[in-house]
């Protein structure tokens, strides 16, 4: 497939190229410049998006699959089932996804429902962006992340870290 006409905004702080072709080959990005540089057009669709723009995708770097867009108290939500989150959850990745999120990082999740997205989304089954899970969050005893595990002191911490870790939780590594 050729996509041809879109304005291209790289992020690089060059100036946005007008008039572009993009060719796609399997789903992912093949090639991509002026229209004039791809000279006569392949075999396969084209499709005309001039007045679009094109861009990388963005990264939400704070992200609740199971509390975004949801209406009522982190605690409320936080007590509902794991079928009922996922599923909301489900909803809110493709939402995420056409908003031109392509990676997010769950920061906190409740029955392991960022886990399994994150799973299920690379494995291709649900539409979404690339998740980084942390799994469920840590806190202070008494502290902000009503989902959370309490941790106290540096062992406190590293445990509730550890445990994280072993459920499952995307590693920085």
């Amino acid at each position: 497939m050729l996509l041809v006409g879109a304005k291209l905004f790289d992020g690089t702080g060059k100036p946005v190229v007008e008039d572009t072709a993009i060719e796609v080959v399997d789903g992912r990005i093949g090639r991509v410049g002026k229209r004039a540089d791809f000279g006569r057009a392949p075999a396969g669709e084209i499709l005309d998006v001039a007045g679009k723009f094109v861009l990388p995708g963005l990264i939400n770097m704070h992200e609740h699959l199971i509390f975004k867009y949801a209406t009522g108290s982190p605690v409320t939500w936080n007590a509902r089932s794991a079928p009922e989150l996922t599923i909301h959850a489900v909803s809110t990745a493709a939402i995420t996804l056409a908003q031109g999120i392509t990676l997010s990082r769950d920061m906190g999740t409740a029955h392991e429902v960022a886990l399994y997205m994150r799973d299920a989304i690379a494995a291709g089954d649900v539409p979404g962006p690339r998740i980084i899970a942390c799994n469920r969050a840590v806190r202070i005893t008494g502290g902000h992340a009503t989902l959370g595990l309490e941790a106290d002191g540096a062992d406190g911490w590293r445990r509730a870290a550890r445990l994280q870790l072993k459920a499952g939780a995307t590693s920085s590594r």
